[in-house]
């Protein structure tokens, strides 16, 4: 603006000068005195001494506007610059998420992350790592930070299969350190599943192979559940066809399944589902065709029996049936049950003996349950059960038959006895067996 003055008032002036000469042409100018002409050439001389400072200055602001340019150049350039990147990393972030299924498939499916391939979890964990997106996730599948930790460490090679059976043993088994290392070779560590797996077996031996070997003939351990536990993918492939062999007794977890195992909130239904697709339909039945069921989760149909005899008062019981009706898990179900109870202390019995040896059998059995060495007849189990206590005695006397034959003989005074004995309320009594029982007075 003020070189746009200036300029205007240099084409000014230049008009001026260019009319006086003019006008000096056209009309001869008037005399003047002397000083009327020293006061002009002073006149002009100072214009022009403003015309030259004024130029200066204007030169100096032209520089400095510039340099003033050139450094608002520079920071729109580097802005520009900028906004490149973020839009070249926002490109490459949706080109990864179309192009890699399993980022596409958690994106829109937190609980996908249960199913990928352990080999390839941890490349996805530093994904939404890095996108700070992986504690929503994690959120979303009720998974801990500590837990995936664990998954992760788990898909890396380890110098040590004890770190493998450590997590297995915490994720499955009953109680700490729960396992064992066979002494065969190769080696195999025995597990002791958790006491509400549903599975039939109590236990399942872990196998990590190093390598894959061509002479190995798990054919030979018909008489073990075996799992086979690695993360490599071309052990995998050597292993796979065993995943369809339900004449041997060997399962080989895939990949994703290994993650689901690992990050579920119920590893034993995930291990379950998993020995299912692989193994032969009797070894997974939850019906047992011998003994009674000692774990809750393989005993359900008797919930109203169970709720009657639980119902105080506490009361003698007869429970009758023949074979494989489940008598026995009745009374180990009781059992359980009484487990919970301070105030109760209840024992399992199975009567051992033939109809010579039942009554000193039967003390023996008693003597073993109760843990009590001085107990060596009739009179000093009586004697002991008598004893004020602070709780209440429940004895469940299964298989009891074979001395209900014995003590009729004699009509039933030990039977009787321990009738008499639960009027004191010390202790209560439930029998279990068939036709002897049923047929007796009581």
């Amino acid at each position: 603006m003020f070189k746009l003055i200036i300029i205007m008032a240099m084409c000014i002036l230049n008009i001026a000068v260019m009319g006086d000469e003019t006008t000096k042409k056209n009309n001869p100018p008037l005399p003047l005195s002397s000083t009327s002409e020293t006061n002009f050439e002073m006149f002009k001389e100072v214009l022009q001494n403003t015309l030259n400072e004024k130029n200066e200055n204007l030169n100096l602001t032209t520089e400095q506007i510039k340099q003033s340019f050139d450094k608002e150049s520079a920071l729109l350039v580097i802005f520009w610059l900028l906004v490149g990147l973020v839009t070249l990393w926002v490109g490459v972030r949706v080109m990864r998420l179309q192009s890699d299924p399993d980022i596409r498939a958690i994106s829109e499916n937190p609980k996908h992350l249960l199913q990928i391939p352990i080999n390839r979890l941890e490349i996805v964990v530093n994904f939404f790592t890095n996108n700070r997106i992986l504690s929503r996730i994690l959120n979303d599948c009720n998974i801990t930070e500590e837990l995936l930790k664990q998954a992760l460490a788990f898909s890396r090679r380890q110098p040590d299969n004890i770190f493998y059976v450590k997590i297995l043993q915490q994720r499955l088994g009953d109680c700490t350190d729960n396992f064992r290392k066979t002494q065969v070779s190769p080696p195999f560590y025995e597990l002791a599943l958790h006491r509400n797996c549903p599975l039939s077996f109590p236990s399942i031996y872990l196998f990590f192979p190093s390598q894959y070997n061509k002479d190995l003939n798990l054919e030979n351990y018909l008489d073990r559940i075996i799992v086979i536990i690695t993360t490599n993918p071309k052990l995998q492939e050597h292993f796979y066809e065993y995943r369809f062999k339900r004449t041997i007794n060997v399962v080989v977890p895939n990949l994703a399944e290994l993650t689901t195992l690992l990050l579920s909130d119920h590893p034993l239904e995930t291990l379950t589902k998993i020995c299912a697709n692989q193994l032969h339909i009797a070894h997974i039945s939850p019906y047992q065709t011998e003994a009674g069921i000692s774990r809750e989760t393989g005993f359900f149909g008797r919930e109203t029996i169970l709720r009657r005899i639980m119902t105080p008062p506490t009361k003698n019981y007869l429970v009758c049936g023949g074979r494989q009706l489940g008598k026995s898990s009745l009374l180990r179900a009781v059992e359980r049950y009484y487990q919970k109870n301070k105030t109760v202390k209840c024992y399992y019995i199975i009567l051992s003996g033939n109809l010579q040896t039942s009554e000193r059998d039967l003390v023996s059995d008693f003597a073993y349950a109760l843990g009590v060495d001085t107990i060596k007849s009739f009179d000093d189990l009586v004697h002991f059960l008598v004893q004020p206590r602070d709780f209440t005695y429940i004895f469940l006397i299964d298989e009891i038959d074979t001395f209900i034959c014995h003590d009729r003989l004699k009509d039933y005074p030990i039977i009787r006895r321990f009738l008499s004995l639960s009027q004191t309320h010390n202790c209560f009594f439930m029998f279990g067996g068939f036709w002897e029982l049923y047929t007796s007075p009581f």
